[in-house]
């Protein structure tokens, strides 16, 4: 019977998060990895095929940890509109800190680009695709509107305004404090009251 193999797929993707978050992407090389997995550099490669390849799937891995929960909040109804996904952002956070620094402190271009296999590119265009689909649904359930503008409302509610609540707490290596969840909810019942959305 063979043996597990001692440094798995999620072990090294594990890995290259803390790599990221505490250096940045550019940071982020075969060496680094094995150095913080405690892993040869052979197990790495055969693995993943390049730099660029263990770049990319630490950033798809990442979100499709963190979008299934988010999607399967914001389609909850909620009341104001949108706090249920707002408030899962930082409740996700606590529970998964260097993935929550990676998504909030650095964008998915730090870790998709180039040319990727098709698996990887596939995946990355899935994700992005499913949450564009969520968000479009949300706006015209709450706003009555699919537009540009009822969009960039919605994104703005359930992405942009936890993401930046949670920002310089993320930065320092602090898990947001509770108050947090109180200030995002004040926010997100002010923007989504009626009188608002219809400007």
């Amino acid at each position: 019977m063979p043996r597990p193999p001692r440094f798995t797929r999620e072990n090294l993707i594990d890995a290259a998060v803390r790599v990221c978050v505490q250096n940045g992407p550019g940071a982020l090389t075969i060496g680094a990895v094995a150095r913080m997995a405690g892993a040869p550099t052979g197990s790495i490669y055969h693995r993943f095929a390049s730099r660029e390849d263990l770049l990319a799937e630490t950033w798809v891995a990442t979100m499709a940890a963190f979008q299934p929960g988010f999607i399967a909040a914001l389609r909850q109804r909620s009341e104001p509109p949108g706090l249920e996904a707002a408030l899962f952002s930082v409740q996700w956070a606590r529970s998964n800190p260097d993935a929550a620094r990676l998504l909030v402190l650095y964008r998915r271009q730090d870790f998709v680009n180039g040319e990727l296999p098709e698996r990887l590119r596939e995946a990355a265009g899935q994700l992005a695709t499913e949450l564009g689909h969520a968000i479009s649904e949300f706006a015209a359930s709450a706003f009555g509107d699919q537009g540009l503008a009822a969009k960039q409302r919605a994104t703005f509610l359930v992405l942009d305004l936890p993401d930046a609540a949670m920002r310089r707490y993320l930065a320092a290596g602090i898990s947001p404090p509770q108050d947090v969840d109180k200030l995002v909810a004040e926010a997100v019942t002010a923007i989504s009251t009626p009188s608002s959305a219809s400007d």
